[in-house]
């Protein structure tokens, strides 16, 4: 079901985008995501980028041994210009959608992607 009511993106409580079409599947939600700052939209896809891979290298490098995994993983975090400060940061943050109605909702689990989608749960 897509529902066009825009609703507004907010981390830490500052305004980071307005959300203007929504899909609901349960248990996720997605919507396009127009930003208010390009740069960190680009540094919230890194880091989505990188723990899709990160889960999906784990799965299919159960035979690495656990030196080679950590090496890659670094490498890997490197080569997408992140830290473990800047994935502990994310998880820090406070992600909450207004909705049309002006109902605030906490989220969870947000990631981004390209062409200005989101994904999160509710």
């Amino acid at each position: 079901m897509i529902f066009q009511d825009p609703m507004q993106l907010f981390c830490n409580k500052t305004f980071f985008g307005t959300i203007d079409q929504y899909f609901y599947e349960t248990p996720w939600a997605s919507g396009r995501l127009i930003v208010q700052d390009e740069d960190q939209h680009d540094f919230y896809m890194r880091v989505t980028s990188f723990r899709d891979w990160a889960e999906s290298s784990h799965e299919s490098h159960t035979n690495l041994s656990r030196e080679e995994s950590d090496k890659q993983y670094y490498q890997e975090m490197a080569r997408r210009g992140l830290s473990e400060e800047d994935l502990d940061r994310c998880d820090e943050m406070d992600w909450t959608i207004v909705t049309s109605d002006g109902q605030e909702h906490e989220t969870r689990s947000l990631s981004f992607y390209v062409y200005g989608y989101i994904q999160w749960r509710w």
